[in-house]
């Protein structure tokens, strides 16, 4: 019978300690195709989105965060700050054969210091309803009533920054 502590430590799915998770910002046409094609991956073949949506004019001046794997692209998001000086993350992906590793949190947690660097004091993000948790987890809170978008139920949430 394996102890505890061997069972812990032969998880498949968890990162090993020797494996370099590198979040950072999306520069070069080469690392914004590979968001946009994880982007589809996930939101458009995985989720059924449809194309016309999953790109928006937000793209254009967004920061965009990419999470690497060696040169793998596991993940992305993008933080868009608007005119009114609202901050919000969207666009949250993570390959489907890297959820669940803590990836999606690394690339929360850099949007969110991109944006105290920015002085922002507030972000909001409209969350998936099974990805309430995982925000839930990460200092959010819910600020609303669920609605659809994309054909998906969403909840408005929002996280108050400190610097």
């Amino acid at each position: 019978m394996k102890s505890k502590s061997s069972q812990q430590t032969s998880n498949p799915k968890r990162l090993n300690r020797m494996t370099i998770l590198r979040v950072k910002q999306a520069t070069t046409a080469d690392e914004i195709a590979d968001i946009n094609n994880l982007r589809a991956a996930v939101f458009i073949r995985e989720q059924g989105v449809p194309p016309n949506i999953e790109s928006d004019d937000f793209d254009a001046i967004a920061y965009h965060a990419i999470a690497l794997l060696s040169k793998t692209t596991v993940g992305t998001g993008r933080l868009v700050i608007t005119e009114d000086g609202t901050t919000s993350i969207g666009r949250m992906a993570v390959d489907i054969s890297h959820r669940r590793v803590g990836i999606g949190r690394q690339v929360l947690l850099f949007l969110e210091f991109y944006a105290i660097d920015l002085g922002s004091t507030l972000i909001t993000l409209h969350a998936q309803s099974q990805a309430v948790d995982f925000y839930l987890k990460n200092g959010y809170l819910v600020h609303g009533e669920s609605f659809l978008e994309a054909g998906i139920e969403h909840v408005p949430m929002r996280k108050y920054l400190s610097g």
